[in-house]
């Protein structure tokens, strides 16, 4: 038999038999090819309170996720495993931080760790994201994350959805509601070709497949599934930087956000990130005014070896109708010390914001 060739720089499907024939034959950039058997339920971490100031008061729980892939010679993390543990003991710091030892690690094809966490008092199941160590070396992590600040929750089981809009040969879907959605799900449903996951959520009814869809929808349900353990093929979840820690990265979601609707005329965080290690950052902002001019101010709060630092990236000021770029901020962060992205405007229901934290 013959083999088409992929066009060049698309990512193959995996139906796709020229995927298959060139990571056989080392002609593909997928490293070395490991067939791995799925990940066992990693054990809950051990916590302990921090004698240490900080953001956290009142019982919490923990759950650490072995997420496991291949990294090519890029730095591009691909995923296609998702592995969560039991739920840890409480602990109940009081303006404390909260120190987690005996972090599971994984096989040998585990590329980090996820660490997920109750708001303050919340139940068991309730987790949200909380950190992510890039390794499956290290086992102990200090979490000082405001209950402000957590992320998504964790993903549980599959989400069904309404379709208020699906064209045929489109990825572009339109949704009841992408609540809970995660990068690197999988999509399922009449006219959802097999294999589809999601390649980013646009907004809160919208959002976009890895493949066209094959029939036009405007009433029907599709079922949306978390990445809980299951292989997925070349699915990214949220969170895993687009390249390896040893040039650029980007850190996504929920420490990459994209559109935000501002709804409040009092000052919003729209991003928060806390790094585990000092290092270089650089802050990306973008704004986008939609009817009517409208006061917008932005300032990024952090923390360097000179101690707490605001930096005003946009002073108050009118903004026209139209889109916004602003210029990047360079800066130096502490460990274990939060970088916050806080907007401000006179208007609500006017300004979109989209942001990300890069390190450098």
């Amino acid at each position: 038999m013959s083999f088409k060739p992929i066009v060049a720089g698309a990512k193959p499907l995996a139906s796709d038999a020229d995927q298959y024939r060139l990571a056989m034959t080392g002609q593909a950039d997928v490293g070395q090819v490991t067939f791995a058997k799925a990940q066992t339920t990693p054990a809950a971490p051990t916590v302990a309170i921090n004698t240490t100031s900080g953001n956290l008061n009142g019982s919490y729980h923990y759950k650490i996720v072995l997420i496991t892939g291949f990294q090519e010679s890029d730095g591009t993390y691909w995923v296609n495993g998702f592995a969560p543990s039991a739920d840890s003991a409480s602990v109940s710091p009081a303006n404390k931080q909260v120190n987690l030892s005996s972090i599971a690690v994984g096989t040998a094809v585990t590329i980090g760790r996820l660490i997920y966490r109750t708001d303050s008092g919340g139940a068991t199941g309730t987790e949200k994201f909380c950190g992510v160590i890039w390794d499956n070396v290290t086992t102990i992590y200090t979490d000082n994350l405001p209950d402000s600040s957590l992320g998504t929750n964790m993903p549980t089981a599959a989400t069904s959805v309404t379709v208020t809009n699906m064209t045929l040969g489109s990825p572009n879907i339109s949704v009841s509601s992408t609540s809970g959605f995660q990068i690197g799900g999988v999509v399922t449903g009449n006219g959802v070709p097999l294999g589809t996951t999601i390649l980013s959520v646009t907004n809160s009814t919208n959002f976009v497949m890895s493949q066209d869809a094959t029939l036009a929808e405007t009433s029907g349900n599709i079922s949306v599934y978390p990445l809980n353990g299951v292989a997925y093929g070349t699915a990214i979840p949220a969170n895993v930087p687009t390249t390896n820690t040893t040039g650029s990265y980007l850190i996504s979601a929920p420490n990459a956000t994209s559109d935000v609707l501002i709804t409040s005329t009092s000052a919003t965080n729209v991003l928060a990130y806390m790094p585990t290690a000092a290092g270089n950052f650089e802050i990306l902002s973008y704004i986008r005014v939609v009817t009517a001019t409208t006061i917008v101010s932005i300032t990024i709060t952090y923390t360097d070896g000179g101690g707490a630092q605001t930096l005003i990236v946009l002073p108050s000021q009118a903004l026209l109708v139209g889109s916004n770029m602003l210029l990047p901020m360079f800066i130096n962060s502490a460990a274990n010390q939060q970088i916050t992205i806080t907007v401000t405007v006179g208007t609500t229901n006017q300004v979109y914001v989209s942001a990300s934290i890069v390190g450098v």
